[in-house]
């Protein structure tokens, strides 16, 4: 002990190499979990738990039908949903830092709605379209607020076009962003 305690006494880049190529040559040969699963069923990722046919998903508990997710607890039927906590969406689609959202895609910093489409930071609202800082809102687009006959009509026209333009179901260009490329 003595010795190899003399030897490492002062570390040099060598020396850390060495050991660096030491511990992998140690690793090949040792087991080691490939992943976090419990008690789920049907399910693909990392530290999961208490889920059902949910796949490609990180650190989700509570999940069901759903995939692609990361850090998004308490979700159902729901894809591509990311930091949405403490409870994850349901039949969504595209969201980003949302919570208690139902039926809603496309959507950034959104808390407790429904029917709730292309918004950022809107709150207890339901069918948005396009919207942002609406809070206690209903059947608006673009931050506008129409009678329901309306808006349906308008959003049909709206997801029409979108649907032509291959806009619809993406989410935000990053040209909308309001972050730079590589602000963290």
């Amino acid at each position: 002990f003595k010795k190899i305690e003399n030897d490492y006494r002062e570390l040099t880049h060598e020396k850390i190499a060495s050991l660096k190529t030491k511990l992998k040559e140690l690793q090949k040969d040792l087991p080691h979990i490939w992943t976090h699963v419990y008690e789920s069923e049907n399910c693909t990722g990392d530290i999961l738990s208490h889920s059902k046919n949910t796949h490609h998903a990180f650190n989700a508990t509570n999940c069901e039908d759903c995939k692609y997710m990361y850090f998004t607890p308490n979700t159902l039927h729901s894809h591509d949903c990311t930091y949405n906590a403490p409870q994850g969406p349901e039949f969504s689609y595209n969201m980003i830092s949302t919570t208690l959202l139902k039926d809603c895609m496309c959507n950034f910093l959104v808390w407790t709605g429904n029917d709730i489409r292309y918004c950022i930071e809107c709150h207890s609202s339901s069918n948005l379209f396009a919207c942002t800082g609406m809070r206690h809102k209903h059947h608006c687009i673009l931050n506008k607020q129409y009678s329901p006959e309306e808006y349906e009509k308008l959003c049909a026209r709206i997801v029409e076009h979108m649907i032509h333009t291959g806009e619809w179901g993406e989410f935000f260009d990053k040209s909308a962003s309001p972050y730079a490329y590589n602000e963290i």
